[in-house]
């Protein structure tokens, strides 16, 4: 059996977009430690960060000071 390319093209698409559409966001310290590393080091410590829940909602994965 040959697969012609335009079939083989459109499996791939296929398989591409169903992977993309079940991906979640990274778990909540990963989510921290990424918006931490670009805050100010003098301002890391009291910062409040917003991140999502593995339904793609916004939430507030830390409370901070500042």
């Amino acid at each position: 059996m040959r697969i012609g390319i335009r079939t083989l093209i459109a499996v791939i698409g296929l398989l591409a977009g169903a992977a993309t559409a079940f991906a979640q966001p990274p778990g909540p310290g990963l989510q921290i430690a990424g918006a931490l590393s670009a805050a100010p080091e003098d301002r890391r410590e009291g910062a409040t960060v917003l991140g999502y829940s593995p339904a793609g909602e916004l939430m507030t994965l830390r409370e901070g000071t500042n």
